[in-house]
């Protein structure tokens, strides 16, 4: 059995301290909206708590270029770190744009700034003030 890298360790560790589990299911292999030269695979992520039914967080999830062509199986440090990132909540429009290197003349940023938004929300809806401190610590 492989031994857990200490990024793996940490998110590990998260996970047990918070009663959280984490389940991939592999939807295709595609090009992302954001990537059409390359296709990525496609997975929808499920954060639930333990013993709390109904207590879940679902999301899209694309993996890296390379993972998809080792065929690497995702792991828990992956969808944390992502999560850990998109859980800022930007104050508007433009700051998004500049933070995130958008031209703020464009529909495509609008877009991703609204599906970007919708995520940040719901995350920060499911963690805790503490899980988002621990969360936002693994790296």
């Amino acid at each position: 059995m492989q031994e857990l890298s200490e990024y793996d360790k940490q998110a590990q560790v998260f996970l047990e301290k918070f009663g959280l589990k984490i389940t991939y299911k592999l939807l295709d292999c595609d090009n992302p909206s954001w990537d059409k030269e390359n296709s990525h695979n496609h997975y929808r992520v499920t954060i639930t708590r333990k013993g709390t039914p109904g207590q879940k967080l679902t999301f899209q999830w694309w993996d890296s270029i390379d993972s998809t062509e080792k065929n690497e199986q995702p792991t828990a440090y992956d969808a944390l770190t992502t999560l850990a990132s998109d859980s800022t909540e930007y104050s508007d429009f433009e700051e998004f744009c500049g933070e995130m290197g958008y031209d703020t003349d464009s529909i495509t940023a609008l877009r991703t700034w609204k599906a970007y938004s919708k995520l940040a929300s719901r995350i920060n809806k499911f963690f805790t003030e503490e899980e988002l401190k621990d969360l936002r610590q693994i790296q």
